[in-house]
């Protein structure tokens, strides 16, 4: 980029033309006359030519607006719409400074329809964004989105439901939901690339790693933005299929709050301390950031099946707090089964994985989803999806067919 500095006398005149008329596009000659000196800094194209037009920038350098005759254009698509621009280059470069990002913005690097804005302008749908041809060497969000509708077989089948703006993918146990070889990376190779720059494709909610089940992805920024909502709001009930020790032969409602420890990653009952082997003791000296940082939590426990030292549970959760089946379980003495976290023995269950091992995870899957109002974007009331494989056959090992089959008729209504 072609960069020309001027004494004071030019920015005194150049400051007054910005401020009374917009951007200065005096031919470059003009400005010069003004100048008591100046020097030139050759580019690649060689020195700045009288006959250029000059942007001004800020107090110490005027920017030539043709010194980028190769700078790329993108046009702003639907996920970008609405969105300040400085958002938008945050989010679609987030390997470029953010103060980089800003001076280009003043600088007049960034241009909207060929146009100087400030970073706080609103983009619609349609507009041409020129970027600075370094920025389109950094790797972009939508550079890492690759569709490919050829998928096997048996990861299409995994995807549940799917309209314009979600879909919804059943998790395997053990498996990552962000990065290399993750849900995400499968859900991003199957769905279209997103329409913007500044959008990722990404999930409305989480599951632990070793938790399998139903995830939403926005595929769309709308999407995304509805999914998020109806989540945070509580308008969707969860179902979870849960494998928990000792004996519960009643319906019961745990709705003790809930506080995150951030050093030990465990989730624990409020005013109480939590040990691997199950034990609690109240807090010695009150907290006011443990006071703030509790949260209410419900969770409602329907068994299936018993015996004597296992519970097949259907598990609803009308909060969604981190490891909240897990830490509400552990509390009432039931943890879940191999669950070594949160003080749960050992599964003993006589199934083996689908890579032939033991089954010796903990058994936790969302089985079900169901909104409690009507949403358009979402585009689904209920949605189910049966536990892996391998939990189907521990489920079977452990209390017969029969109650499996009840297992999938409960997970499967629409209630």
């Amino acid at each position: 980029m072609s960069i020309i500095v001027f004494s004071s006398c030019a920015m005194n005149q150049e400051k007054k033309a910005d401020r009374n008329t917009g951007p200065d596009t005096r031919p470059y000659r003009a400005v010069t006359r003004c100048a008591s000196m100046h020097r030139r800094v050759s580019a690649r194209n060689g020195f700045v030519k009288q006959s250029h037009r000059v942007v001004t920038t800020d107090p110490r350098r005027v920017v030539c607006s043709e010194a980028m005759p190769d700078a790329p254009v993108v046009r702003i698509g639907d996920d970008d719409s609405g969105r300040r621009l400085d958002r938008v280059l945050r989010k679609a470069f987030p390997a470029v400074p953010v103060g980089r990002i800003f001076r280009a913005i003043r600088s007049g690097e960034v241009r909207i329809n060929g146009h100087r804005v400030p970073g706080s302008h609103r983009v619609a749908s349609g507009d041409e964004l020129r970027i600075p041809p370094a920025f389109s060497g950094e790797q972009s969000l939508t550079a890492e989105h690759s569709p490919s509708p050829d998928l096997p077989i048996e990861q299409r089948d995994r995807i549940v439901f799917a309209n314009h703006d979600i879909v919804v993918v059943n998790k395997l146990a053990g498996e990552l939901t962000h990065g290399e070889q993750s849900l995400e990376t499968l859900v991003r190779r199957w769905a279209p690339a997103p329409s913007g720059i500044s959008f990722r494709i990404g999930p409305a909610h989480r599951l632990d790693r070793n938790t399998s089940g139903l995830i939403v992805f926005g595929i769309t920024r709308s999407g995304a933005e509805e999914a998020a909502a109806v989540f945070a709001s509580g308008s969707v009930v969860k179902r979870y299929v849960a494998l928990l020790g000792g004996r519960i032969e009643t319906s019961a409602v745990w709705d003790e709050p809930l506080e995150r420890d951030g050093s030990s990653m465990i989730t624990r009952v409020h005013g109480r301390e939590y040990s691997p082997q199950r034990e609690y003791s109240p807090q010695r000296e009150y907290s006011p950031q443990r006071e703030h940082s509790r949260a209410m939590a419900v969770t409602r426990v329907d068994p299936i099946a018993t015996t004597e030292t296992r519970t097949l549970a259907i598990v609803t959760i009308e909060t969604g707090r981190t490891h909240q089946i897990r830490a509400h379980a552990a509390y009432h003495g039931h943890a879940l089964c191999a669950d070594v976290k949160y003080g749960g023995t050992g599964s003993g269950v006589p199934a083996r994985m689908a890579n032939g091992k033991p089954f010796r995870r903990y058994l936790l899957h969302a089985a079900s989803l169901t909104l409690r109002r009507p949403s358009q974007i979402l585009g689904f009331d209920h949605l189910w999806a049966p536990p892996p494989p391998d939990s189907l056959r521990a489920i079977e090992a452990l209390f017969g067919r029969r109650v499996l089959e009840t297992l999938i008729e409960t997970v499967a209504a629409h209630r």
